[in-house]
């Protein structure tokens, strides 16, 4: 079994699974502003590009 593993089962599962859960989280949030400022970016040069 692999150590991580080992120390994974050593916690209660519980708040494992809250961990999980929250930083599944976080990265979808992080995930979604990154998308965000892309979108933001490319229709200002989109804009930008249309006008010249």
């Amino acid at each position: 079994m692999p150590r991580s593993l080992a120390k994974v089962s050593d916690e209660p599962l519980e708040a494992v699974h809250m961990n999980g859960l929250h930083s599944f989280v976080m990265e979808t949030n992080r995930r979604d502003t990154v998308m965000h400022e892309v979108m933001n970016i490319s229709k200002k040069t989109i804009k930008r590009n249309g006008h010249r």
